[in-house]
């Protein structure tokens, strides 16, 4: 117990680099680019100020170790945003405040592999703090090979990272967001209020728009295209 307490009363920080130099990417399947990711993790103890108690800081920094300069670089954030119970979330988006973010999608948050919240409704949410959010897509549900689920191969990567789904079709601002034959283009998935019916959430998918059901979710959140010359970190 006395272990615990000293846990809790300390600011605490975790640092840990990886790359790409030796090992192929058994994710996208794509060439070894030579840059270096330095993350770090890191929290406050600051009960008195609830938005820094409940906050936990990344920073990511990217270094070029290749001998390359790379133009029009498209770095995508990837969360597992499991809000309790994990099966029954919705996602949503606030491109004006840099936010993307997940919650519970009724009034019960259920035991889905991990123990739910019960009646006391979470929601958890990831802020760009010195960048903007340029675009945020995510998935909905485990299954593969769908317009929606999780990309599984490189072209469903390249599609996230430009705002599109699995099957190259853009984010459309109805329903779940894929709509083929609509053209009303968003970067940003479900970017509506949510407490607003007018506005397009996973809540409202919009009138004639079937309801959507809330499951597994994950969320992409992209930030403004860069340049990277050798040697050079981008934070």
């Amino acid at each position: 117990a006395a272990g615990q307490m000293c846990i809790r009363d300390r600011d605490r920080a975790v640092y840990l680099v990886i790359n790409d130099a030796t090992e192929p990417r058994t994710g996208s399947f794509t060439p070894n680019l030579g840059i270096e990711v330095h993350i770090l993790v890191y929290v406050f103890n600051q009960a008195a100020v609830k938005h820094i108690d409940e906050t936990v800081f990344v920073r990511y920094t990217l270094v070029n170790r290749s001998s390359k300069t790379y133009q029009n670089i498209k770095a995508g954030f990837y969360y597992d945003l499991d809000v309790g119970g994990a099966g029954d979330d919705f996602l949503g988006s606030d491109p004006g405040s840099n936010i993307f973010y997940a919650y519970n999608g009724d009034n019960l948050d259920d035991n889905f592999a991990a123990r739910g919240y019960d009646t006391f409704i979470p929601s958890v949410g990831v802020k760009m703090i010195n960048n903007s959010l340029d675009g945020f897509i995510g998935y909905t549900g485990f299954g593969s090979g769908s317009s929606d689920s999780r990309p599984i191969v490189n072209q469903h990567y390249f599609n996230w990272l430009n705002h599109r789904w699995n099957d190259s079709l853009p984010i459309t601002a109805s329903g779940k967001g894929h709509n083929p034959g609509l053209t009303n283009e968003t970067k940003f998935l479900h970017h509506g209020d949510i407490q607003n019916s007018s506005e397009w959430s996973a809540l409202n998918p919009g009138v004639n728009f079937a309801s959507n059901i809330p499951s597994d979710v994950g969320g992409l959140g992209m930030v403004e295209p860069f340049s990277l010359a050798p040697g050079e970190r981008k934070v």
